[in-house]
């Protein structure tokens, strides 16, 4: 009787067993069908942003009797036209960003580290001090282009604000130095490096250049 009791419970241990890794394996297919969703998706947006025509209907063009020219179709044309409004020509580097980002998390996901919720914050933090210096910094230095600014609403509205404290007051110099400075702190919060790393890996670039 009490082998057949072991027996019996070593039977359904191993089926508990196989039903979690089945459930597992079944959430990494979930996990692995979203990641490539979100690259296709990058480069859908990639290519939308490539052919933006102002003459496409969206939410900021009223005309619907054009032909749509943008490969991405209509909703292409949404996308490309919200994303240049917001962030102007940073918006290239949105596809990019998203497409890093997938294969950033593929990789945390494979090496099955448990996440770390502070650095995740401090990575947030410092991508939101990326987007709006970069934003900024284009709209100092780039020319307008015709149909949207340059840094999108986003650098319209971080100029402005250098302009309510005084810094973008004499010249644009003083900004762009203060621009760099929260750009240098957001990429060392989002890549955990130090500021003497930059500047070597700068000098080792520039050596080789």
């Amino acid at each position: 009787m009490k082998v057949w009791r072991v027996s019996f419970l070593r039977h359904q241990y191993i089926k508990y067993i196989n039903f979690i890794i089945k459930v597992i394996d079944n959430r990494s297919i979930l996990s692995s069908g979203l990641l490539i969703i979100k690259m296709f998706f990058s480069i859908y947006l990639m290519v939308s942003l490539l052919t933006f025509t102002p003459s496409d209907p969206s939410w900021l063009q009223t005309s619907s009797n054009l032909p749509v020219n943008n490969i991405g179709g209509t909703i292409g044309a949404w996308f490309a036209d919200t994303i240049f409004f917001i962030f102007g020509l940073i918006g290239y580097t949105i596809p990019s960003g998203i497409f890093l980002f997938c294969l950033y998390s593929y990789y945390q996901y494979n090496i099955k580290s448990y996440p770390n919720y502070f650095l995740k914050s401090l990575k947030i933090i410092g991508i939101f001090f990326l987007i709006l210096t970069s934003c900024g910094l284009v709209s100092l230095i780039f020319r307008e282009p015709i149909y949207f600014s340059s840094g999108g609403i986003i650098g319209s509205m971080v100029i402005h604000i250098l302009t309510l404290l005084n810094i973008n007051e004499d010249s644009n110099t003083i900004s762009i130095v203060y621009l760099w400075g929260i750009w240098f702190l957001g990429m060392i919060l989002l890549t955990g490096q130090s500021l003497l790393s930059f500047i070597k890996t700068i000098c080792i670039i520039l050596k080789r250049s």
